[in-house]
C-alpha cells in the first residue's frame, strides 16, 4: 500500500482548500470544531441535533431533501444515536477517541444509525460520514464527491484512511505543516488526524 500522507501531497490538499474553499482555509474549520464541542456539552440531546442539521446543510450533506425532513428524521433516531455515541464513550473510558485507539467494530454502529436518518433511492455514504464526523471529528474523516470522491463503502474508506495514519512516519512533521498554513493556533482538541488524511487524498487526487 502506498502511503498517501506525504507534505508533497498535504501542500497540494492545502492549496486546492486555500483556492476552491476559501473561507475553509482560514483555519480549517478550528473555529467549527470548538463549536461542536460547545454543542454536544449536554450530549446529543434535541437541542443539539437542530444546530447540528443546519451545520449539514451548510457541509451540502442533506440534498436533495429538505432540512425539515432530515431534522425530522434525526429526532426519531436520536434515541438510537444518542445510545452509539454514549457505548463508544463506555468503551474509551468516557474520552473521546483518536483514530489511532479504536476499530470499525467500535464505531460502526453509530456510522449505521447516522446513515439511516437520511433516506434516498440512492445511498451515499457523504451524509453518515459528515454527521459522524461532527459528532466524533478525531474519528471520522470526511468523504464527499467535490473533494474526496466517493468510491465504495464508507467502511473500506475508513479503514484505508486508519491504514494510511497509523504506517504514517511523519505524522508531527505534517502536523507543524498543517499548523503552519492555519492563521490561529489550532485548539488541544483538534482533529489532526481526520483532516491531514483528507487533505492528503485531496492533493493526492491533483
Amino acid at each position: 500500500m502506498t502511503n498517501l500522507l506525504t507534505a508533497a501531497n498535504l501542500k497540494a490538499g492545502i492549496k486546492v482548500l486555500k483556492v476552491s474553499k476559501p473561507a475553509w482555509g482560514n483555519d480549517f474549520h478550528d473555529t467549527l470544531y470548538i463549536e461542536l464541542k460547545e454543542l454536544k456539552a449536554n450530549g446529543l440531546d434535541e437541542q443539539w441535533w437542530q444546530k447540528i442539521v443546519y451545520k449539514l446543510w451548510d457541509w451540502k450533506a442533506i440534498r436533495p431533501l429538505s432540512r425539515a425532513t432530515i431534522l425530522h428524521e434525526g429526532l426519531k433516531s436520536l434515541p438510537q444515536l444518542r445510545a452509539e455515541y454514549n457505548a463508544i464513550l463506555k468503551v474509551t473510558d468516557k474520552r473521546e477517541p483518536r483514530l489511532e485507539t479504536v476499530s470499525w467494530d467500535i464505531l460502526s454502529g453509530l456510522y449505521t444509525v447516522a446513515s439511516s436518518i437520511k433516506k434516498t433511492k440512492y445511498p451515499s455514504p457523504v451524509f453518515g460520514s459528515k454527521l459522524c464526523h461532527f459528532i466524533l471529528p478525531k474519528v471520522f474523516p470526511v468523504i464527499d464527491r467535490e473533494m474526496v470522491g466517493v468510491s465504495g463503502e464508507y467502511r473500506e474508506y475508513w479503514i484505508n484512511c486508519k491504514e494510511q495514519w497509523m504506517t504514517c512516519t511523519v505524522k508531527q512533521e505534517l502536523i507543524m505543516q498543517l499548523q503552519r498554513a492555519m492563521k490561529v493556533q489550532a485548539t488541544s482538541d483538534y482533529p489532526w488526524a481526520s483532516k491531514i488524511v483528507e487533505l492528503c487524498k485531496i492533493g493526492a487526487k491533483r
